[in-house]
């Protein structure tokens, strides 16, 4: 029982040298990075690069919150170790961020110079054979970082990579893909619905407006259709856009809030029942009921 809770699965890895450096923290996400980077397949402009969403981070490390994380990668953008960027994402609104590691600012920041000879870092004024070696697999340029200018892959960072986790590694990629096709196919709903409400009520409400994106994405989400986002802007223009008072409401924030948008939509359905009009029958009047003969 006791060994099952002393490393029952892969373990997170980093070096002293960094913890010392940059802080656990800093350190250990350095260090994931890295790995990932490894078998990232993203490459752009003669680097390899790794995204993910603060969110997918945080299964990386879930003793960590996704603010702490955020903390440490900003920690790290500042000291330029780590390059990050949004423009490869596929569409303007997606907030993703594109990750990788400039060693040669890391190599700088700890005092080290590469020995492209014996593939190793060596301290400032330390010879190759005195230094300690880590357990490693050496990794070529070109499973890592392709055509990177000045990067050369530092054996000591390098982690063992399982057999066993590479299954695991191109599942999340799957996964990762499939989430972003969600999210494209949801930005291209986003931009439908705000079009049409900017076009029935003239006004000009932003299709990257994040918190109009997180309503709409979240009744999604439930199951809601593009249709029913249209039923509901129809509804409330026809009852408010000529009403001083209500027509401010003819927004994001009212329409599609979670209570709000069930409710309209209930009854914009109502209103499409077609009204059953009473066929009113002329009385007739028979004189001759009651006559005796």
């Amino acid at each position: 029982m006791k060994e099952k809770l002393l490393i029952p699965e892969a373990p997170l890895q980093t070096l002293p040298t960094l913890a010392v450096k940059l802080g656990v923290k800093e350190a250990m996400i350095l260090q994931q990075l890295h790995y990932r980077l490894l078998n990232s397949p993203y490459k752009k402009d003669g680097y390899t690069w790794y995204r993910h969403t603060y969110m997918n981070w945080h299964k990386q490390f879930p003793f960590y919150s996704e603010k702490t994380i955020s903390r440490g990668f900003l920690n790290l953008e500042k000291k330029r170790i780590i390059v990050s960027s949004q423009v490869y994402n596929p569409a303007k609104v997606m907030k993703t961020k594109w990750y990788r590691i400039d060693y040669e600012e890391l190599y700088r920041q700890l005092g080290m110079e590469y020995d492209p000879i014996s593939e190793t870092l060596v301290s400032a004024g330390q010879h190759p054979e005195v230094h300690t070696e880590v357990s490693h697999a050496i990794v070529s340029q070109n499973d890592c970082i392709k055509n990177t200018k000045n990067s050369p892959i530092v054996s000591q960072f390098v982690p063992q990579l399982e057999d066993k986790e590479v299954p695991y590694i191109k599942e999340e990629l799957k996964e990762e893909i499939k989430n972003n096709n969600i999210v494209e196919k949801n930005l291209d709903v986003v931009a439908e619905v705000i079009q049409y409400l900017n076009k029935k009520t003239n006004r000009n409400y932003r299709i990257d407006n994040h918190s109009t994106q997180r309503l709409i994405n979240a009744r999604l989400k439930e199951g809601y259709k593009l249709e029913d986002f249209k039923k509901v802007i129809n509804v409330k223009v026809k009852q408010w856009l000529r009403e001083p008072k209500m027509k401010t409401y003819l927004r994001p924030s009212t329409l599609f809030s979670p209570i709000n948008f069930e409710n309209y939509l209930v009854e914009a359905k109502e209103n499409r029942r077609p009204t059953r009009i009473r066929e009113i029958k002329p009385i007739e009047l028979d004189f001759t009921l009651g006559e005796e003969d």
